[in-house]
């Protein structure tokens, strides 16, 4: 690899300052050096380049023709390297800030960090449950994993990756099966009635799912005992309450430790997308490249 060369650091930092504040004592004050400093640095740079960048004309620095055409390519630069050791500190002192809903908290990102910490044993995250009517501009985060409509607009100064559609299954826990003399497999409606079915906020799944059944059930779902939460519901499946529908990625923990089982096929929801958004400022970033492929595993598996 060839060395870049380059000229004194230092003599680049008293240009950029003079040629912006136009005027070498002003240079000197916010470079907290002497005046004399500044004006060495600027005929050590002039002398290494070959040309003049100012023109001296009475008190006053002028920019010459090559010093207008330089000072814009230094300026960006010296932005880029502050706005990258901000990121570093930041990354160092803070962490990244993640934000999910409970239920991905709980039962998908959680049983998971092994994972993400054994790949990536440096990064550190600040994580924070979030509401699904939040509004990410107002929590301060870097970044969050929500689930919503696929159309629903990203917000004002955001970037995205989209993961898999909301899928879901008909579950129930191994001790329900038995005490019902039940098969695991698709059930029938004729298996269980309304005291059965363990309810979250969606009526529709269910009313979708019975119609999909070789005996369709005449059920009441006001007669079924209603939680407010998925992770609730799934729970109370989980202990042999009855049956739930709950969703990927949530129910995987609970069917690899062989509390839940499926008795539907997967059901989807096109409508409805996981996505990982992030301010867009953080692009390109290494710890939103590390937390998108991480999730990438845990939400499709």
């Amino acid at each position: 690899m060839t060395r870049r060369r380059l000229p004194p650091m230092r003599a680049l930092i008293a240009f950029e300052a003079t040629a912006r504040l136009g005027s070498v004592t002003q240079a000197a004050d916010e470079l907290a050096v002497t005046q004399s400093a500044v004006s060495h640095q600027l005929r050590q740079l002039e002398e290494m380049l070959g040309f003049a960048l100012f023109n001296r004309e009475g008190g006053r620095m002028v920019l010459t023709a090559a010093g207008r055409a330089y000072l814009p390519v230094l300026t960006h630069a010296f932005d880029q390297i502050a706005d990258g050791t901000r990121r570093v500190t930041r990354s160092v002192a803070t962490g990244l800030t993640l934000g999910a809903m409970i239920g991905s908290l709980y039962k998908a990102m959680i049983p998971n960090l092994g994972a993400l910490r054994q790949r990536h044993p440096d990064l550190v995250l600040d994580i924070r449950r979030i509401n699904h009517d939040d509004e990410f501009e107002a929590l301060g985060l870097d970044a969050a994993l929500i689930i919503a409509p696929q159309e629903t607009p990203l917000p004002a100064g955001c970037a995205a990756r989209h993961y898999c559609h909301d899928v879901a299954y008909v579950v129930a826990a191994p001790q329900w099966l038995a005490a019902r003399g039940v098969a695991a497999g698709a059930l029938r409606g004729d298996e269980f009635t309304a005291a059965d079915l363990l309810l979250d906020f969606d009526d529709h799944i269910w009313t979708d799912w019975f119609a999909t059944l070789p005996l369709r059930p005449a059920i009441d779902l006001s007669g079924a005992m209603r939680f407010s939460h998925t992770l609730m519901s799934q729970e109370a499946a989980a202990l042999g309450h009855g049956l739930t529908i709950g969703r990927q990625p949530m129910l995987r923990v609970d069917q690899q430790a062989g509390r839940l089982v499926p008795l539907s096929p997967a059901f989807r929801d096109p409508s409805w997308r996981y996505r990982l958004i992030w301010r867009e400022s953080l692009s390109g970033d290494p710890r939103i490249a590390a937390v998108a492929d991480w999730l990438e595993g845990v939400l499709v598996g």
